[in-house]
């Protein structure tokens, strides 16, 4: 079973999966060989509203699925990502149960199947063309920042580091770097991107639009930006010691 697989990870967002999964329309779901959405152990009433949702649309390739206990951020992927490689697919499409962003900004992409002529398609929220709303300025100028470092560091263009809710992988190439050692935490991300970026894999960064209206952030914003420092730091070392 080739093609495009989508994976939707859910953590504490009953009040938004449901706008989420609504998005996901006869014509989009079209696009997917196979949905995944995986609970990542909610305490609110978000698994109900996804079993009511796959039973109302009698949808027979999605699967909901509910982690035994709590896997992270990445951890979640992980598991995700392992499924889809050993079920043949090629690419998988990852999109966050919090309704941040939306799926319409890549939906040009997948008509087109413009995605398959690059190894990863990442969304951006802070290149030039993107829309935020309600987003902390704090917030803005610390990626801003991180994204610039890295930028240099790495000597390519980087304008989101952190990571999206809207993203595509390849799964072949995702294999190959290792996946499974990738951190549980948040950086899981990050810490692909940054290795993509020494294998040199091809990428490209699409802006998206991003909001924020009742989600409730899991992002720390001091932590976060010492767990991105340590993780540039040590891609940093790595490099060096490589050379």
């Amino acid at each position: 079973m080739a093609g495009l697989a989508l994976f939707i990870p859910m953590y504490n967002c009953g009040k938004q999966i449901e706008r989420v999964l609504n998005s996901l329309e006869p014509s989009v779901r079209l696009h997917f060989s196979e949905i995944l959405i995986l609970d990542n152990g909610s305490s609110d009433n978000g698994p109900q509203t996804v079993r009511q949702w796959i039973a109302t649309n009698q949808l027979v390739n999605v699967s909901f699925e509910i982690n035994s206990e709590n896997l992270g951020f990445g951890g979640s992927h992980k598991k995700a990502f392992s499924r889809f490689i050993d079920r043949g697919h090629d690419y998988c499409l990852v999109l966050h149960g919090d309704d941040q962003a939306s799926i319409r900004d890549f939906l040009p992409l997948l008509r087109d199947k413009e995605f398959q002529h690059w190894d990863h398609v990442l969304g951006s929220r802070f290149s030039w063309q993107s829309r935020l709303v309600n987003y902390s300025k704090i917030r803005v100028l610390g990626n801003v920042f991180f994204n610039a470092l890295a930028s240099v560091l790495k000597r390519r263009l980087i304008s989101d580091l952190g990571g999206s809710g809207l993203n595509i992988y390849s799964l072949n190439r995702l294999e190959e770097m290792n996946y499974l050692s990738f951190p549980n935490d948040l950086t899981f991300h990050t810490s692909f991107l940054l290795d993509a970026l020494t294998k040199r894999n091809r990428y490209r960064f699409v802006p998206i639009s991003w909001r924020e209206y009742d989600q409730i952030s899991n992002v720390r914003i001091y932590s976060q930006s010492l767990n991105l420092l340590r993780t540039l730091t040590k891609d940093f070392v790595k490099n060096l010691r490589s050379k």
